[in-house]
């Protein structure tokens, strides 16, 4: 098992400034591509089970309300996939099928510090260097600006 930051290796993370939400608190869609051959050629070679791809970073003082991922090529062999965080390997999705296409949706809110979307293969039954799925997080940065704090 090894971890692989992908974060800034891979050029298409899509970030949306989205429109302050009444409190002030901007919602934020952030999207990235989830490529296994870029991840391999990362690594040195295809990943294999428990191999760890991070993601997307979410701020401190978020409260993610949805997590997306989409596949939109799949595998050619039986291989799953978890997408969590550092407190919860599996926090939302666990034994995710990237053998077939097709979204699936985890909209369970949760409140994070600073952490990253990771990605972590779980069972492969050959090498995982072709899937590629997109991987979408809405979260509310709860943080108040300073143009929105009281004098």
């Amino acid at each position: 098992m090894a971890t692989y930051d992908l974060r800034n290796r891979i050029p298409n993370q899509y970030p949306y400034d989205s429109a302050k939400t009444s409190g002030g608190s901007p919602i934020v869609k952030v999207s990235k591509i989830v490529d296994a051959s870029a991840a391999a050629v990362v690594k040195g070679s295809a990943l294999t089970t428990a191999d760890i791809m991070q993601m997307i970073v979410v701020p401190a003082n978020s409260l993610i309300l949805t997590v997306f991922i989409n596949v939109l090529t799949a595998e050619g062999a039986a291989c799953t996939i978890d997408v969590g965080d550092g407190g919860s390997a599996s926090r939302y999705a666990n034994d995710l099928d990237v053998n077939a296409t097709g979204a699936t949706v985890y909209s369970t809110p949760y409140s994070v510090g600073t952490s990253d979307i990771d990605i972590r293969v779980t069972t492969n039954t050959a090498s995982t260097d072709a899937f590629v799925a997109e991987l979408t997080v809405v979260y509310v940065d709860m943080t108040c600006s300073a143009q929105y704090r009281a004098i």
